[in-house]
């Protein structure tokens, strides 16, 4: 698991992002793996950080089988 988080100048998190990685094999033969990247970005409203977008990306293989996946959310004021 890898995690980074960036600060503005005043030491205020703007962004995050975390990794997991994982690889195995059951039974000898049949071998998986998966792989999960999330990222934050961080905006202050008022006197309070809130997260304004976050993005998931997965993606794994395993018996014969792979797939991807992405998700992004953002967040927006008016």
């Amino acid at each position: 698991m890898e995690h980074q988080i960036w600060l503005d100048a005043g030491g205020v998190p703007m962004g995050a992002e975390q990794k997991v990685r994982v690889r195995g094999k059951a039974l000898l033969v049949i071998s998986f793996q998966s792989e999960q990247r999330d990222e934050f970005r961080f905006a202050r409203v008022g006197d309070r950080l809130v997260t304004v977008r976050h993005l998931h990306e997965g993606s794994g293989s395993g018996g014969g089988e792979s797939g991807q996946s992405k998700r992004s959310t953002n967040l927006h004021f008016s």
